[in-house]
This record gives structure tokens, sequence and C-alpha cells, in this order.
């Protein structure tokens, strides 16, 4: 009787409407990547409409993220983007709860975007002082809007509400831990070779751990560039 009744209890999950369609279920988890149930309880709360129905599930990914900003972050992936044309090179950490997490689409998604984000930015002083300072990367994130937002159906996000949307869409806490910025100059006999070791694939640029190497010839001399670069590599 004890497992006929927990049948009938996971079976009322899956117990559609004339709100929650399967049609309007399955065209609701394609926008949202939300799960079935939260799908089928936005439906029924916004009667069948879709467009409320994506602002509800929107406010409830907000309130979950809100949960989970105290939860211990201790994996995550290392991303790097340099720019040779412009010697300018960023590097950030993305944290999350998991290893399984880090290895998502959602996950490395939201790390590309908010790398390539703080890498367009021109006035951002991200040196070894300030990579992993709290008050730095709580401005930074809240004033710098994202290329693109990670929520198609908003028109702009910042990096803020960028992660509370990574979080609501891997169900754990997700926060940028470090940022590092610099550029260099190759007419004074600078380079700079990054590594990224256990890359996702190869030439992702995202792997569990990022080190960089910045060389300058003393006599700040051009001339023998090449011969560094080896040296970096």
């Amino acid at each position: 009787m004890l497992l006929k009744r927990q049948f009938l209890q996971l079976g009322s999950l899956r117990r559609f409407s004339s709100f929650a369609t399967p049609k309007m279920v399955k065209q609701l988890r394609e926008l949202t990547g939300s799960p079935l149930k939260d799908c089928m309880k936005a439906l029924e709360e916004t009667s069948g409409d879709i467009d409320k129905s994506l602002d509800y599930l929107r406010k409830k990914g907000l309130a979950e993220a809100a949960k989970r900003v105290d939860r211990l972050a201790s994996q995550g992936l290392v991303g790097v983007l340099k720019d040779d044309e412009a010697s300018k090179i960023t590097m950030i950490q993305l944290a999350c709860e998991t290893d399984f997490v880090a290895k998502t689409d959602n996950f490395q998604t939201g790390l590309r975007e908010i790398l390539r984000t703080i890498h367009s930015r021109d006035d951002v002083t991200a040196t070894n002082e300030h990579c992993k300072d709290p008050d730095f990367l709580k401005e930074l994130i809240a004033s710098t809007r994202l290329v693109e937002p990670l929520d198609s159906g908003v028109a702009s996000q910042n990096i803020e509400e960028g992660l509370k949307h990574i979080i609501a869409k891997t169900q754990e806490n997700v926060q940028l831990v470090k940022v590092f910025q610099m550029n260099w100059n190759p007419s004074e006999g600078e380079v700079v070779h990054a590594y990224v070791h256990g890359q996702t694939q190869k030439g992702s640029g995202m792997g569990k751990i990022g080190s960089l190497v910045h060389l300058a010839r003393e006599d700040k001399s051009p001339e023998s560039n090449s011969h560094l670069q080896g040296v970096s590599q």
C-alpha cells in the first residue's frame, strides 16, 4: 500500500491540465530550461499565459538564487581571453558548488559571456591587488552590462543579474571570485603568454587552472620578442 501511495504521489506531478498541456509545457521548457514541475506550476498560476509564465519563472529563479548565495562554491572554471592585436589579456574565475555543474552548457556559456564582457571594457583596473578584492568585484558586477544578456527574455542584464540567471539554471551557487586584466607593450620588449590547464576542450580558453607569464627585456627592445615568446611558452 505504501508503494502504491508513493507511485500516485509521483504520478500527480505529471498530471496535465487544460492550462498546462504537454505542448505548452514543452514550449516553456525549451524557452527557459526550467524543470517540468516548475513549468507546469507556472502555467497553472498564470492560466496558461506563456509571457506571464516566463515572468513567473524568472522571479522564482531570482528568489531561488537569493537562497543559494551563502552556499560554499569551491569548484568551477577559469577563462582566459587574449587579444594580441590590442596587447590585452583578461582572466576570470567563476566558481560553483560541484564539478558536475562546471561541465554544463549553462555554466560555461555564462563564463564565456562574462569573460567577453569584462574583456571589452577599457576602464577595468584588475591587477594582482584587485583581482579578488570583494569590494572591487561587487562594484564590477553591479556596474557592468553584459554584451548580450544570458536571459533571452530581457533586453539587458548586468553581470550580477547574469550570475543570478546562471544560479537559477544550474540550481547551485555561482560566483565571480577573481578577475585579472592587463595590457602589455610589445614595442618595449614585453611579451605575455597564458596557460589553461585541464581545458574543457582544446582551444576553449576554459579549464581548471589558469596561469600567465609576463616577460620583458631590461633594455626594452622589441628585437628579441620572438625569442621571449619561445621562452614564455
